[in-house]
């Protein structure tokens, strides 16, 4: 699954302490719907950043904030984490019912 390790388990932020011994108040972890190339790109784009420290998040906040990329914060590390993991998996799971037959189409709604 995108966003926790296959044959461990463990989740980004714990993937880099074991790698780098990096102690876990110095992770921020990023997690967005949002692509690399387009943001970069000045696309419009929103993203959210956990990290331990109040204060440091806000210094984050201000550091990566544009007027095409807005970073929501917090100091929920493994909140965003396991919330960005489980959001793919339901993406997945949309995307594959969508193109089944009869997977309907997502903008329409019928009753």
């Amino acid at each position: 699954m995108k966003g926790v390790e296959t044959h461990s388990g463990l989740r980004r932020s714990e993937v880099i302490h074991q790698v780098t011994g990096i102690p876990f108040e110095r992770i921020a972890v990023p997690s967005g719907p949002n692509l690399a190339r387009e943001t970069a790109g000045g696309q419009p784009a929103a993203s959210v950043i956990a990290y331990p420290d109040e204060t440091a998040t806000a210094a984050l906040h201000k550091a990566c904030h544009t007027p095409y990329f807005r970073p929501c914060t917090g100091t929920e590390v493994a909140g965003c984490e396991l919330g960005g993991a489980i959001k793919n998996v339901i993406a997945l799971a949309a995307g594959t019912r969508l193109g089944a037959p009869g997977g309907g189409e997502p903008h329409r709604v019928t009753g």
